[in-house]
């Protein structure tokens, strides 16, 4: 395990996390957020600008809901769009509030710094929502 910073934000780089989380729940991945910490798989995921922006931005939305509003948004839309919308559990994933806004502005390195509080919100909206798919190991925006 290494320990770095991230905009001041500690980021673990914690290979076996991942490999326990695959043993046991049979899907992967290769970041996650859980505040205070972004960890990831690899120093490469570290490397990768687009990447530890989407954390980042993860980490915001942590700190403005109180943190805990950040797994009551994620579990409430998770759990609706798989009961109620019948979405895959990657659909349902995609289609959080949280992750709607980290993917779409991803890529945008000045988002972070230019958002405006509780930017999450406007994406529980299903208007604001677009679909998200990952075919190929590539995540497609429609």
């Amino acid at each position: 395990m290494q320990l770095l910073f991230y905009k001041k934000v500690p980021v673990l780089i914690f290979p076996s996390f991942f490999i326990l989380i695959k043993k046991l729940f049979k899907f992967s991945f290769r970041a996650v957020t859980i505040f205070p910490f972004i960890i990831i798989d690899s120093k490469k995921i570290f490397e990768d600008k687009f990447y530890m922006n989407h954390e980042y931005i993860h980490i915001l939305q942590y700190i403005e809901t109180g943190i805990i509003g950040f797994y009551l948004i994620s579990l409430y839309e998770f759990l609706c769009a798989r009961i109620y919308l019948k979405k895959s559990f990657l659909g349902s994933y995609y289609y959080m509030a949280v992750e709607q806004e980290a993917h779409r502005n991803d890529k945008k390195l000045s988002y972070p710094e230019e958002r405006e509080c509780f930017s999450v919100f406007k994406y529980l909206r299903t208007k604001n929502k677009v679909h998200i798919v990952n075919e190929g190991g590539k995540r497609i925006i429609c």
